[in-house]
Formats: structure tokens, C-alpha cells, sequence
């Protein structure tokens, strides 16, 4: 935990007092979301400043001069920092800890070109989890949006695969890859490339789509599987839709077939209220199926939380009812397991 005058330094524009090192992230990596807005962070929460729109982008050229050159970048080398979140981007919080363990030095900053792409361009979902939305989203029948989100992967083939230069692709976000054939299809094609993958999903329909999705697993590095929930009772409470006897029965296909394509398992726990105290029966419900990371992430407020869902939803709050319990749980020392993980 941060004191206050640890949080007023994290809070801080101008980070340069107290950092001694440089976070290489935007010299090599770029987020783009479902309007097709583009970040040089892996999360545009942690780096809210926007780069520019690719659909706004007339050529390559345009684009590879903005990229070469910008505040981001000019931030990152003088050391300000000046658009990252400290109380959000969980690098800074690790390098205000130990400084120099997650930045690198300024003579080994490089400018190579973009590696890692992380995509976040369709929110379409089978489940529909009071943390995230109000109902489900499923958008293969909604033209305008396909036909964006055609124009995205279009841009994308044409600015970083003419010649390739990205070399792990990371789906994350809101949305469920699996809910987007067009996405799904364009991953098809990459697998045929030398690339990784990193992928989050559900986990409800990879065992319905094992045969269709298997050439991109087989170049998965790292799959996130969002759970929330050690039992069918809650999980029907938490992820909506969800089917607790479809995710078994994927959770224990993956657990063969990552044996033989090494592939990193973690299953993803986000805490609110309504299942934080199942919290240590999912470290050991994760346990069972031997994965390799338990990862814990506080519950955010999404756009659609009114004021009164977010005051009985987050938990964390300390005028929460139930946040002295929470922290006692916390306490414990399954959280100081090697293979968990938390964000708070």
C-alpha cells in the first residue's frame, strides 16, 4: 500500500523528480480500440493520451511520421512521464518501489518500430457481466460497425504488415474475441505468419470452436481466461449468460492441449463485492487445473455504472460495508502465493 505522500508523487504530471529511468513501452508497443483510436501503451487507461484515429490516417507515411515523432515519446525520454497514470499503470508503481527494475536507462531506449499490437476493436460479447455492460453486445449483424471494423484490420495489413513488423498480437479488452468472425478470421490468417499470440477471453466458447481456433492457439503464448467465480451458483451471478458446464468443459481441453503447445494459462478474477469472498476458493479452484498465474484486478467503473451500482459494487471503497472484511481476507497468505497476481 502507498501512503499519501507516495500517492501525491504518483499523482504527480511531471514524474521526473523521482524517476530515474524510461519506460520503453511506446517506442515499441500501440493499443487500438473499437473506434480505432490509437495509444502507445498496452492499456489507454494507464496512457489516456491518443495518438491519433487509423481511419483518419490518409497513407503509411503519415502515419509512420506521426509514430516516429510525438508528445508521448518526447514525454518518455525527459523522464516527465507527463501523460501515464501512476496511480493506474502498475509499471510506475513498480518502479516507484524499485527503481530501475521495470524502466530501462536512456542509452538503451530503441526506436525499432512497433512489435506488439494490442487490439481492442470489437466490444461484441456473449456474456453480458454487470461489471462491463447491461446487456449483451453481439455486432455481426450491424453493418456500419463491420464495415469499420473492416476498414481497422484493412489499415492495420497495410501499415504494419506491409512488411510485418508486429510480432506478438495481444486481443484483450472488452469484448470477447470469439464473438467476432471477422476478427477471428483476420487471426486466421496472421497464425500462416512468424507471429504470437496473446489472447483474453471468456473461455465459454473455446471448446465449441476448438477445431476452428486451433492454428491460433497453437501460436497462443499467453491465454487470459476471465472467471470471476469458483462455483456455477456465483459464476451464474457474474457472468451473465454464461454457461458454468461450457467453461468446464473448455477449461479442461485447454489444460491438454496447452500441455503440447505451451502454452501460459492464467485465469482472471476481477473483485467487486459480488464475489470477493470467494477470492481463496478460486486460488485453489485455479490450483486444480494446474495454471500457471491467478490474476486479481479491482473492479473499474465502466460507463454505465450509475452512482449507486459503483457505491454497492466497489468493495474496495473504504466506507464500503464490506471492505474490513475484504482487507481481512487480503491478509491472507494465499495472496502471497508465487503464481498470484494483483493489481491493487
Amino acid at each position: 500500500m502507498f501512503d499519501k505522500q507516495q500517492i501525491f508523487n504518483l499523482l504527480k504530471k511531471d514524474k521526473s523528480s523521482w524517476l530515474t529511468a524510461h519506460c520503453d513501452v511506446p517506442f515499441n508497443t500501440i493499443s487500438i480500440d473499437y473506434n480505432g483510436d490509437i495509444y502507445q501503451c498496452t492499456c489507454s487507461d494507464w496512457l489516456p493520451k491518443k495518438l491519433t484515429n487509423i481511419l483518419n490516417c490518409t497513407n503509411k507515411e503519415e502515419f509512420l511520421k506521426l509514430l516516429d515523432s510525438n508528445p508521448v515519446k518526447d514525454s518518455i525520454l525527459d523522464r516527465s512521464h507527463r501523460y501515464c497514470l501512476g496511480t493506474k499503470c502498475p509499471a510506475l508503481q513498480g518502479e516507484y518501489r524499485q527503481p530501475k527494475s521495470y524502466f530501462t536507462d536512456y542509452e538503451t531506449v530503441t526506436d525499432e518500430g512497433i512489435e506488439f499490437l494490442h487490439l481492442n476493436i470489437d466490444n461484441s460479447c456473449n456474456l453480458a457481466c454487470p461489471t462491463c455492460r447491461n446487456s449483451t453486445i453481439i455486432n455481426k449483424n450491424n453493418e456500419p460497425y463491420q464495415s469499420r471494423l473492416q476498414n481497422i484490420l484493412d489499415k492495420i495489413d497495410e501499415y504494419f504488415f506491409n512488411p510485418q513488423t508486429i510480432k506478438v498480437i495481444h486481443c484483450v479488452g472488452n469484448g470477447e474475441f470469439l464473438s467476432s468472425k471477422l476478427l477471428v478470421d483476420w487471426l486466421l490468417e496472421k497464425s500462416k505468419l512468424d507471429i504470437k499470440f496473446a489472447l483474453q477471453t471468456n473461455g465459454t466458447l473455446l471448446y465449441k470452436n476448438q477445431t476452428k481456433i486451433s492454428a491460433i492457439l497453437k501460436k497462443t503464448k499467453e491465454l487470459y481466461i476471465s472467471i470471476d467465480a469458483s462455483n456455477s451458483e456465483l459464476y451464474s451471478a457474474v457472468r451473465l449468460n454464461g454457461s458454468w458446464n461450457d467453461l468446464l468443459k473448455s477449461l479442461n481441453w485447454i489444460k491438454f492441449f496447452s500441455k503440447y503447445n505451451n502454452i501460459e494459462i492464467s485465469y482472471n478474477f476481477t473483485v467487486s463485492n459480488a464475489n470477493y469472498h470467494d477470492m481463496l476458493n478460486f486460488i485453489a479452484f485455479a490450483q486444480s487445473y494446474d495454471v500457471h498465474k491467478v490474476y486479481f484486478s479491482k473492479v473499474d467503473r465502466w460507463p454505465h455504472i450509475s452512482d449507486e451500482q459503483w457505491k454497492s459494487m466497489n468493495v474496495f471503497n473504504a466506507s464500503h460495508p464490506n471492505n474490513k472484511h475484504l482487507l481481512q481476507i487480503l491478509e491472507n497468505d494465499a495472496f502471497n502465493l508465487p503464481f498470484v497476481q494483483k493489481n491493487f
